[in-house]
């Protein structure tokens, strides 16, 4: 399986595992399913971002490495506070809703295979 493809795909589950906690928030077996396969996915997205990275800075591996990483945290260290306050003011639906929907646009990015650096 291409890095796109993995991209593409293992992002679709994130969104529709964080689709589900807001549209089945009382549902314990959608609860315990959609969070089983949202840990599964980031650590699989994870995997993808490194190897990315990897491909990106061949010469350079490190550096991928720790762009990856760096993107995952200022991505977390952002939405976090925005997802928590939306929450807070709206509604957790919402929140959750709207996390989805940036799973879906996130999916719409593909690792790029043109563009090599040294």
């Amino acid at each position: 399986m291409s890095l796109p493809t993995a991209w593409t795909g293992l992002m679709a589950v994130f969104a529709a595992a964080t689709a589900a906690w807001a549209l089945w928030p009382q549902d314990p077996v959608v609860a315990v399913a959609a969070s089983g396969a949202f840990g599964a996915i980031y650590i699989a997205l994870t995997g993808v971002l490194l190897l990315w990275g990897t491909r990106l800075y061949p010469g350079r591996a490190s550096t991928g490495v720790g762009l990856a990483f760096l993107a995952i945290a200022a991505g977390q260290a952002a939405a976090s506070p925005a997802l928590g306050a939306l929450a807070g003011a709206a509604d957790m639906r919402l929140a959750f809703l709207i996390a989805a929907g940036a799973g879906v646009a996130g999916a719409m990015l593909r690792p790029s295979r043109a563009h090599t650096r040294t």
